[in-house]
């Protein structure tokens, strides 16, 4: 089964709109749109969703990552650093933020990770 096939089933299911949806998932309408009918507009080519973006569908579907490949057949899966699809009502300041973070290492990530979670434990 195709994602997007797999989307529409769980639309329809949870009769659910592709607008509530992709805010569910916190990602765009058009990026969803693009999911399920397997295109982009501007290439006519297949879409390939980063891991990341399906990591947010499984969050949006109450379901693990792990189960959501288990539905797919023969997925590509974009790893690379690279985002292909935009959040919904991001700040200016979440979007600054991603874009710094994305330059860092992986060891400078996982520090700044564990000094976020500090922070929220302390409620500073």
């Amino acid at each position: 089964m195709h994602i997007g096939e797999y989307i529409n089933q769980y639309l329809k299911k949870n009769k659910l709109s592709q607008r509530q949806f992709a805010k569910r998932c916190n990602l765009s309408n058009g990026y969803i749109s693009m999911l399920i009918n397997n295109v982009n507009p501007k290439t006519q080519k297949a879409i390939v969703p980063s891991l990341t973006a399906l990591l947010s569908i499984s969050k949006g579907m109450g379901i693990t990552l792990d189960e959501l490949i288990k539905q797919i057949e023969d997925i590509a899966v974009d790893i690379s650093t690279t985002k292909n699809y935009t959040y919904q009502y991001q700040t200016k300041e979440t979007s600054e933020f991603i874009k710094l973070f994305e330059k860092l290492t992986p060891e400078q990530q996982k520090l700044i990770i564990s000094q976020i979670k500090g922070i929220l434990q302390n409620g500073n």
